[in-house]
């Protein structure tokens, strides 16, 4: 009720209910959890008006909402739940907001990815990194988690060349202090900008046609198959 009484008041937020569905999952609650999320999307979505700042929060707690039901073993449900955040921020990038939502949406893309990955859809996986590392985005300014995947859907699909490149370019994102900069240099010179639009998996899929944050993204973790996570990534760049 006090959520409900927040989220309703003059500026609407989801973001008392992300909060509160996020300190359940941390305590494992995810049924509880996702009867959280889906009451805070239900009153978002029934009102009149969404300013930018009330469409970013729902944004984020579709976001939080896909964590939870692939910690309860849906993926299906939790892959439309990301591309539900994906759909709002593509919707509202030209406002004041923008510069969190091109954050949200590339830590999204990497989620996606991984999701992909947990069952076995090398191909979407890797389509996911690509418009991630083109978004160069992510929330804690580094890549290393988005190489280090890669590195394994690389592994899977019995690329050894740019598994190498990409263990390559994950090491400099995690030892870099300038992150953004590494990137910019190694994707420019390596051939991973080819490996993005050329590879037989892009065409195989789509022809060929080339068409208070950090508490946030720490606040609610994605299933892990990797050594380090979020959390550790804002350690190493503070």
């Amino acid at each position: 009720e006090a959520c409900v009484k927040a989220a309703s008041g003059y500026i609407k937020s989801a973001d008392p209910f992300q909060a509160y569905a996020a300190f359940e999952m941390q305590n494992s609650n995810y049924p509880e959890a996702r009867s959280i999320l889906f009451c805070g999307a239900r009153v978002l979505t029934q009102a009149s008006q969404q300013s930018a700042s009330s469409s970013l929060s729902l944004a984020k707690l579709y976001h939080t909402w896909a964590i939870c039901e692939w910690r309860l073993d849906n993926m299906p449900r939790a892959l439309k739940l990301f591309d539900h955040t994906l759909r709002l921020l593509d919707d509202n990038n030209n406002n004041d907001h923008a510069k969190d939502g091109q954050k949200l949406r590339a830590y999204t893309l990497y989620s996606m990815a991984q999701a992909h990955f947990e069952t076995e859809k090398y191909h979407l996986s890797q389509h996911c990194i690509g418009l991630c590392l083109k978004e160069n985005n992510m929330p804690n300014g580094s890549n290393a988690l988005v190489w280090g995947l890669w590195a394994e859907v690389a592994q899977h699909l019995d690329n050894p060349k740019l598994e190498e490149e990409c263990r390559r370019m994950q090491l400099a994102e995690t030892h870099s202090e300038n992150a953004n900069q590494i990137f910019s240099k190694g994707f420019e010179a390596s051939n991973v900008k080819d490996w993005i639009r050329f590879d037989p998996w892009y065409l195989k899929l789509f022809g060929d046609e080339i068409g208070t944050e950090s508490k946030f993204y720490t606040s609610v973790q994605l299933p892990q198959r990797a050594t380090m996570n979020l959390a550790d990534m804002y350690s190493l760049t503070e």
